[in-house]
């Protein structure tokens, strides 16, 4: 849909000033929400939101209870990944992190 001229909320320049806002908000002591289709229509925008860090999300009614499960599983999922972290580095093995996609390059 991008190339088409449509917004789409994946585009890594999107979620990379996502991100930006979130840390910024965050440093300056403000919450952050965001409401919209995206975060009840995309898992994977759910889960890029959760891992950096949005303190809550509007979605509407229909979507309410498999969305919260959603965020749940995300963050069940971000604690086991620290917890294998963890060991890892208490093992001496050497922990590689992946680059996502809107993570700042320069």
């Amino acid at each position: 849909l991008g190339q088409m001229g449509y917004f789409d909320e994946r585009d890594p320049a999107v979620k990379r000033i996502i991100a930006h806002l979130i840390r910024v908000a965050h440093e300056n002591g403000c919450t952050v929400s965001i409401c919209g289709e995206g975060p009840s229509n995309l898992p994977d925008f759910t889960e890029f939101l959760v891992r950096v860090g949005i303190d809550s999300i509007s979605v509407n009614n229909d979507a309410v209870v498999a969305t919260a499960k959603l965020v749940a599983s995300i963050e069940q999922k971000i604690i086991l990944e620290r917890l294998a972290e963890q060991a890892a580095l208490a093992s001496g093995r050497p922990v590689k992190k992946p680059k996502s996609d809107w993570e700042w390059t320069l």
